[in-house]
């Protein structure tokens, strides 16, 4: 799964994610509650201790929320690697992070 932000919100790493949330609420898309796009952005918040931080935002699924991240109408989401590194290479998004042990083939400097 990687995390990602719009490029409108300035989210570009944890540290930036953090710092946001001291200054106002961020929204976050997820394919519905109980989704791995909500559960791995959750697990972000609540890790980093900024769970009261965050607004959900449902949608139908990742397809639709694409739409609302590029054009900066919500802040971040996650998806799986393979169908937001397209939209991360072409520099339409921003790769915030990666799940997992190791870095993900296709996005190496995240």
């Amino acid at each position: 799964m990687v995390i990602m932000s719009s490029k409108k919100s300035k989210i570009t790493d944890i540290k930036s994610y953090k710092a946001l949330t001291t200054q106002r609420k961020v929204n976050f898309a997820s394919a519905g509650f109980g989704s791995m796009t909500f559960s791995t952005t959750a697990y972000m918040a609540y890790k980093s201790q900024t769970m009261d931080a965050l607004v959900h935002v449902p949608y139908k699924g990742p397809s639709e929320f694409y739409v609302d991240l590029i054009n900066g109408n919500i802040d971040i989401a996650s998806d799986y690697v393979v169908s937001g590194a397209p939209l991360i290479n072409n520099g339409s998004l921003v790769a915030v992070a990666v799940t997992g042990k190791k870095r993900s083939m296709l996005l190496p400097e995240v």
